[in-house]
């Protein structure tokens, strides 16, 4: 960390973008700590990021959101389904989502939420989607997280920006601390973070007060 990044008087600003970072197409994730790290990452392609996780095990599939939340479970069939649940998330939600599991993660689906046949396979595949884009949904909209200008300049600086739902996540899922240049109101959070990915931690200062980003910065 820089000295004298921030002195905890900067005016708040706002800042909105989306989940890529600019000019970028990045992938970026916090993992919550109730998500197995075996479950494999779930892409929004029309974002570029990670709205879930998914896990298949003992002949059991689970679906978690990007607060751990478990979404889905249900029992693996013993044959491959008619219809690829993938092609449901790339085309068939109306447009809302165009979904893409990574590595293995594509073949395992595949028998994953297919038990029920064609119209099951469709209602489940569309609540799940809708459940965990919600909740992403809430994390890049507007909230009361705040920036200086300093960390607004640094947001929309490409491989220095790390997206705002990143940020959220990381304030809530990651190791609360005290703020190391000791500014009053001041906490520091600390979480891994992935990156395209390659493992990163992910250092946030933030005001208490009033909910503003004074410093952040990953290695």
């Amino acid at each position: 960390m820089e000295p004298g990044a921030y002195s905890g008087d900067e005016d708040a600003v706002e800042w909105s973008a989306g989940a890529r970072p600019p000019g970028g197409s990045d992938v970026f994730e916090v993992r919550p700590a109730r998500v197995p790290p075996g479950a494999a990452s779930i892409v929004d392609e029309a974002s570029g990021a990670v709205i879930g996780y998914r896990e298949d095990s003992g002949g059991v599939w689970m679906v978690w959101d990007l607060d751990g939340a478990l979404v889905e479970i249900g029992e693996l069939p013993l044959e491959a389904p008619l219809l690829d649940p993938i092609d449901l998330l790339s085309g068939g939600l109306t447009g809302l989502l165009r979904g893409a599991l990574r590595g293995a993660a594509r073949g395992a689906a595949g028998g994953a939420i297919a038990g029920a046949g064609r119209a099951g396979v469709r209602a489940l595949a569309t609540r799940t989607v809708l459940a965990l884009h919600r909740v992403f949904r809430g994390l890049i909209g507007p909230g009361s997280l705040k920036f200086t200008a300093t960390t607004a300049t640094r947001m929309a600086t490409p491989g220095r920006h790390v997206p705002l739902h990143i940020l959220r996540l990381a304030i809530r899922h990651g190791k609360q601390m005290a703020d190391p240049q000791g500014v009053l109101g001041a906490v520091k959070y600390v979480a891994p973070m992935w990156r395209n990915g390659k493992q990163y931690t992910l250092e946030v200062i933030v005001r208490a007060r009033d909910s503003t980003v004074l410093h952040f910065h990953y290695e």
